[in-house]
């Protein structure tokens, strides 16, 4: 039996064309029975699953003929989707290799936060063929393929029928979104899905490395928060698609279990204070800057308790943060663009398409609506998506900040000119004016000198005059 320890090395365009043949979906008929003979199966229409109160059953209890007496009932939808946990069920998978040769099939289930999936492998003639376990709450070394996603790996031989068995448990959504794939045609659909991945954490990290550096040239506030966010969202994306286990965790039992519910609130208060820097809400309305710091302190307070309450509580709270603190950033927002603050639009867009993707994705894990493509992956898409839109939003703010520095920077230049222009004229005017008191006090003078050389009584030169005009002319000769 092939364990997936390593990834198909196979070119980028043999893979492309393998999985456009490859997801061809088979979906079952009227009969009783799973053909897995082609490339990829969409398993979940086969699948029959028991009423939750029969979780306590063995497998021998479940099988046709045991003393459980199991009532199966079939499923209809597209992704079974019981709602939240905690919750246990017992599913039934009848398949048939109707082929002329040994079949190897690796069956996946693309919600890798179940808590523990124990897959049983019985004939129809009800012999035990094997038991393989894995889950959320077992490290990689423990599971059977080394995989983001919960894989395991069977062999059926040609013309025979089995039944498979699944008993799953979960505190957070019982989906069970299962396909059957030829080993092949995985490991080339799963080369072009890690692509997306690569591309998805690409954005996060690089978004959160910039705006650290960002923050440490201008010291605003506004980046080190959007990078605490962007960080926080791209771990959360790794918790809630499996890759933290597969490569972050490693065999931590704690941060299995606490990932998910310790990242949500943490982004999400982030992304409160990065609302309130961003919009400049200080400057706006005092209580809507006051109103996200509490939706911050609220963040803060969840990730605390996802430390000891139970993880479906922690996470309806959290469903319930992130739809509030999305819809309150558009709304405050729009507040701020009909004020004039231009740099609110790219927020609004990207705020928007986060908003559409929570509330998607949400919907879609409390079946409220049907599991789609576009639920499942619709945070990937509005994290990636929103995470862009953001760069334009604080490149536009940034650019705004500068047109109104260089705006402010023009003015001071043209009131220093003014002011210097202003001295300029008033020192002139004083110039001039004491040039003239100047010319008015010499005349004065020489009117005081010619006074002084009168007699008063006669009119005629006197004395005094006569003293100097001869020491003048004395000296003179």
């Amino acid at each position: 039996m092939l364990f997936l320890k390593r990834g198909w090395p196979g070119g980028w365009l043999a893979g492309i064309m393998l999985l456009m043949s490859a997801f061809a979906w088979s979906a079952p008929g009227e009969g009783e029975r799973l053909s897995i003979n082609t490339g990829k199966v969409a398993a979940a229409q086969a699948l029959r699953y028991s009423s939750p109160d029969q979780a306590h059953l063995l497998i021998e209890d479940v099988l046709p003929g045991g003393a459980g007496k199991v009532q199966w009932r079939r499923n209809t939808s597209k992704v079974p989707n019981f709602g939240f946990g905690p919750m246990a069920m017992w599913f039934r998978l009848p398949v048939e290799n109707t082929s002329s040769r040994d079949l190897e099939r690796f069956i996946e289930i693309q919600n890798p936060v179940l808590d523990e999936v124990i897959l049983y492998q019985v004939r129809d003639t009800d012999e035990l063929v094997s038991r393989q376990v894995s889950g959320d709450r077992y490290p990689m070394s423990e599971r059977p393929a080394d995989h983001h996603n919960l894989v395991f790996s069977i062999d059926i031989p040609a013309g025979e029928k089995h039944d498979l068995y699944f008993r799953v448990m979960t505190d957070g959504a019982m989906q069970l979104p299962v396909y059957i794939w030829d080993p092949r045609a995985f490991y080339q659909a799963d080369q072009t899905r890690l692509m997306g991945f690569g591309m998805l954490f690409g954005v996060l990290v690089v978004m959160a490395l910039y705006n650290l550096f960002a923050y440490t040239l201008l010291l605003d506030r506004v980046f080190l928060y959007y990078a605490l966010f962007a960080l926080n969202l791209a771990l959360f994306e790794a918790a809630i698609n499996g890759f933290g286990n597969q490569y972050l965790w490693g065999d931590s039992v704690w941060w299995r279990q606490h990932s998910v519910v310790l990242f949500i609130p943490l982004l999400l208060g982030f992304a409160s204070l990065y609302t309130r820097s961003f919009l400049q809400l200080k400057l706006a309305r005092q209580w809507l800057y006051n109103l996200f710091g509490a939706l911050f302190h609220c963040g803060l307070v969840i990730a605390f308790l996802s430390l000891f309450m139970p993880y479906s509580i922690v996470l309806k709270l959290a469903a319930v943060l992130a739809f509030v603190v999305s819809t309150l950033s558009v709304l405050a927002g729009l507040y701020r663009w009909r004020t004039g603050y231009i740099a609110a639009r790219y927020f609004i867009l990207a705020w928007a398409l986060f908003l559409l993707s929570v509330v998607a994705y949400v919907a879609g894990k409390f079946g409220i609506i049907p599991q789609s493509a576009y639920t499942e992956h619709a945070m990937h898409f509005g994290a990636m998506f929103g995470s862009i839109v953001s760069a334009f939003a604080l490149t536009d703010r940034v650019n705004g900040q500068r047109l109104s520095y260089m705006e402010a920077q023009k003015r001071a230049l043209l009131m220093q000119q003014e002011a210097k222009e202003d001295l300029e004229k008033t020192v002139t005017e004083r110039t001039q004016k004491l040039q003239e008191a100047l010319t008015e006090l010499e005349k004065a003078n020489e009117q005081l000198q010619s006074i002084s050389m009168l007699d008063g009584l006669t009119g005629i030169k006197n004395r005094r005059f006569f003293d100097e005009k001869i020491e003048r002319e004395w000296g003179r000769a």
